[in-house]
């Protein structure tokens, strides 16, 4: 048996609307918009944390070339001062400072405090990488 519509009764949709269709559009491309702010954000991120890296690195290497110094004594001649032609670090610059701390025959220490920066146009907001070690003739 078949059933006709009364005249008010609407037939039953298939698919969507023209204005589901654009708001589902308007919804998928704030999601996409908002995922690629997050993975540039992340990207940065990631770029900064390379440089900071490759700072720190520049860092042990001097704290390394301190603690292997053919003398105590040489370790203000042959690496205090500022380099900025880094070889495989373009743009990176590296100073490095040496204050002694007692030394004379009065003294009942003798140290020296060793302090490097480490600096770049590309770390963001001109952030620096400072670290100090002591190093002792013993």
């Amino acid at each position: 048996m078949h059933m006709s519509r009364s005249r008010g009764e609407r037939r039953p949709r298939k698919g969507f609307a023209l204005l589901e269709a654009m708001i589902a559009l308007t919804i998928l491309a704030g999601a996409v918009l908002s995922a690629g702010r997050y993975f540039t954000q992340l990207a940065r991120g990631v770029s900064d944390e390379r440089t900071r890296s490759q700072a720190l690195h520049l860092v042990g290497e001097r704290f390394e070339q301190v603690r292997t110094a053919p003398t105590y004594g040489k370790i203000d001649t042959l690496y205090v001062g500022m380099e900025t032609n880094i070889v495989g670090y373009p743009g990176f610059s590296r100073k490095t400072e040496v204050t002694r701390v007692g030394g004379t025959p009065s003294d009942s220490v003798d140290y020296k405090v060793i302090t490097v920066t480490v600096t770049t146009p590309a770390i963001p907001k001109s952030v620096k990488v400072i670290k100090s070690t002591v190093v002792g003739d013993w």
